[in-house]
């Protein structure tokens, strides 16, 4: 919904202004909203790469396979960053 769509454009904002504790805070906010959030789960996804939390990147990446079972360009845009982070293109917060 709106207020999802919300926060959720609020913590991308925090996020790319580099202050990710309001950004976590807001992520979580909207997620409370609506869980299924695609766009939410995939930009928190990138947030938890810009602090180097794999674990909580590839549990966003969980709920959007849940969430797009046959594919949608958020899962796999996280699932290709946090690839790329494994393999020695660590996410710098500028790609997405």
């Amino acid at each position: 919904g709106e207020e999802a769509d919300f926060w959720v454009l609020r913590a991308y904002s925090q996020r790319k202004a580099g202050d990710i504790e309001s950004s976590r805070a807001s992520y979580l906010k909207a997620l409370e909203i609506d869980p299924a959030h695609i766009r939410g789960r995939n930009y928190f996804g990138y947030l938890h790469l810009t602090i180097g939390d794999i674990a909580g990147a590839e549990a966003q990446l969980a709920f959007l396979e849940a969430l797009c079972p046959a594919g949608c360009a958020e899962r796999d845009d996280l699932a290709k960053a946090i690839e790329d982070y494994k393999f020695g293109d660590p996410y710098d917060g500028l790609k997405y």
